[in-house]
């Protein structure tokens, strides 16, 4: 039969436990609520729980984020407040005292299924506080009472929940100081750096992860630009990393914890964030976190008008990068060059709206946002922005065959150029502007602009990517190599600049770095034809046609609709002696458009056949195409010597070796 006292001990458990995220909850309150005096509730709680009061309730906080911890996937400073503990250093100074393992140590070694909390040390009891304090403040710390001797070892017996703690008088305290020590060591072990050589995170390094809509799906774009905006503010700092959209964008709804994120992204800090707009209001929540630990640095609410948000987005981006300054760089920050925006708040609107569009790459809603783009420039004439991507429109229509009308490249330079006169340091204008001049085989030109795109944005991943390929078509992998691998570190979940790394090095001939690269991406990309695109590319360089021939037939599995790479297959297979397949195929393909010739010419070049693979690359060349890889790629490297590919060389600007 349950005593009064011990009754009493289970209605306080409960009430407890139905309040647990009340952080303010006082020894006052629980008066007031169990009708008892402060004096009669400290003897109830010790007699029945051998407890002071304000442990017995740090107990309750601290078991139940146990649970927490290892059955949810919540972050730890959200397990935190859940329990009423919002403060992360005191958080995860009571939960190791209590488990003797921290919370991010226990977290990162969770097991797979479900554990009993482990019995909690005996603590002596603190003088009580005295007033309406609550019962989270700071108090003396505990001690823990030793046993001189422990003549034989207690049970593996888990603690006592709230409920058996009252009956319980006390604990085996022997058993739970070699858990401590146990839980420390293993602590240690986890936290510390890899042995086996593997990357880790600078503190200098930050995600941006996509931001949460909370209001209409319809104001989607205006939470991508404010999420937008604010990463490009970051990536402007000297000394900071900041990686690539197109690798956060990856987590938007995935279920990983912070320091899963931390680890595969090899960042330091994150930055989460929420979008509401509600009628004429708007409201943006941040948060900036530590990966390593799941600590919650910063965090802050800012609140507006819509017509406000020009001044909330200013005053969030300097507030950010104070608080990374202090979080990261140590040190006031240094933007490289000031931004410049619109003071149109309707050109700014139609400007994100056309941008989303872009995004999608399809041919349709390119042209649509190219429309959007114009209403922009409607708005505000002088918006360089808007012209910057207008470029990148018509160099995104050229470049994914949308259109053959060479027109479209010029009219991308006129509004590249545009845009550089209305604001000389715009990162993205000339970026658009070297990839323009790329597709047009004016190497020079696409070279001055990618590091004038560099000089004022050095974070930029598809600018340092698209330089490392310009550096290889012009025979110069060696010196691609630093740029795809910043491009790497700055977007390491996106397979083009994977496989484009693995090229880069190979060509090089730098084996050793590509076969590191993919192993290390092994794991994330196998499903990515690029990956065994790029893995096929090595095996041609190095002249193993049976596993060029293997990867390149695994790529095309895994993208059939991507028929370019199947001449690399027919060439792998050609050199092996399997010629049917190969000349099936070049009596199937017609020799137009002028890249169906280039194809023929890799073909040929499986089956030795010198005569027509120079005749189709001239006659390519003649119509105006060449492959931008002409100088280095495997099939056509015993012709380098040719008079032939000699002259093609010379004609698009090219050197001859």
């Amino acid at each position: 039969m349950i005593s009064a006292d011990q009754d009493f001990i289970i209605r306080l458990t409960e009430y407890v436990e139905a309040n647990l995220e009340d952080s303010a909850l006082s020894v006052d309150t629980l008066c007031r609520q169990m009708g008892v005096s402060r004096t009669q509730l400290h003897r109830l709680v010790k007699e029945q729980t051998d407890l002071s009061t304000t442990h017995f309730i740090r107990k309750i906080r601290l078991d139940q984020a146990y649970r927490l911890l290892t059955t949810t996937d919540l972050r730890i400073a959200e397990v935190g407040d859940r329990v009423g503990i919002g403060n992360p250093q005191n958080f995860s100074k009571y939960f190791t005292q209590q488990f003797g393992v921290s919370p991010s140590a226990l977290r990162r070694n969770r097991p797979e299924s479900d554990l009993e909390i482990p019995a909690s040390p005996e603590l002596t009891t603190d003088p009580e506080p005295v007033g309406n304090v609550p019962i989270e403040s700071e108090m003396p710390e505990p001690t823990i009472q030793a046993p001189e001797l422990l003549t034989k070892p207690a049970p593996p017996v888990g603690p006592p929940s709230a409920h058996q703690a009252i009956s319980r008088r006390f604990w085996w305290v022997g058993l739970t100081l070699l858990a401590i020590l146990v839980g420390w060591l293993g602590s240690q072990f986890l936290l510390q750096p890899p042995a086996d050589g593997s990357p880790t995170r600078s503190g200098n390094s930050i995600a941006v992860l996509p931001f949460r809509n909370m209001g209409p799906s319809d104001t989607d774009y205006l939470v991508d630009g404010i999420m937008d905006d604010l990463h490009t503010e970051l990536s402007l700092v000297d000394g900071l990393k900041v990686i690539a959209r197109t690798s956060s964008d990856q987590y938007k709804g995935a279920k990983k914890t912070v320091w899963q994120i931390g680890d595969e992204l090899q960042v330091a800090h994150l930055l989460k964030g929420s979008v509401l707009k509600n009628g004429d209001q708007l409201q943006v929540k941040l948060e900036l976190l530590r990966t390593r630990d799941d600590i919650r640095l910063w965090s802050k609410t800012y609140e507006g008008t819509y017509n406000d948000l020009f001044r909330i987005t200013s005053r969030m981006n300097q507030e950010v990068l104070q608080q990374l300054s202090r979080a990261a760089l140590g040190q006031p920050t240094n933007r490289t060059v000031p931004r410049r925006h619109t003071t149109s708040l309707a050109a700014y609107n139609a400007l994100l709206q056309g941008r989303q569009l872009l995004a999608t790459r399809a041919e349709a809603k390119i042209r649509a946002g190219i429309v959007k783009l114009d209403e922009a420039l409607t708005y505000d004439p002088n918006f360089a922005e808007a012209y910057a991507y207008k470029a990148s429109a018509c160099e995104l229509l050229g470049n994914l065959g949308y259109t053959t009308n060479p027109a479209i490249y010029r009219q991308g330079l006129q509004y590249a150029q545009q845009a550089i006169r209305l604001d000389s340091t715009n990162s993205m204008a000339y970026g658009a502007l070297g990839s323009l001049y790329g597709d047009l085989y004016q190497w020079t030109l696409a070279d001055a602009a990618f590091r004038q795109a560099l000089l004022y944005n050095p974070n930029d991943a598809q600018a340092n990517y698209w330089y490392s390929l310009l550096l290889r078509a012009l025979g110069r992998p060696a010196e691609a190599i630093p740029y795809s691998t910043r491009a790497l570190e700055l977007d390491p979940l996106m397979p083009v600049i994977v496989a484009g790394h693995v090229i880069n090095c190979a060509y090089a001939g730098r084996f050793d770095l590509a076969e590191q690269c993919l192993n290390t991406s092994k794991p994330l990309f196998n499903d990515s034809f690029l990956f065994h695109f790029s893995q096929g590319i090595c095996a041609m360089i190095k002249g193993d046609y049976p596993l060029g021939e293997t990867t390149m037939r695994h790529a095309i599995q895994l993208n059939p609709q991507y028929t370019n790479h199947v001449p690399s297959l027919l060439y792998c297979a050609a050199r092996q002696g399997k010629t049917d397949d190969a000349r099936a195929y070049l009596a199937a393909t017609p020799d137009t458009p002028a890249r169906n010739l280039y194809l023929k010419a890799v073909v040929y070049a499986g089956l030795n056949d010198r005569a027509n693979c120079l005749r189709s690359l001239k006659q390519a060349a003649d119509e105006g195409y060449i492959y931008k890889d002409l100088l280095l790629f495997p099939p056509f490297r015993p012709y380098h010597r040719e008079p032939v590919f000699q002259d093609i060389l010379r004609r698009y600007g090219l050197p001859v070796r």
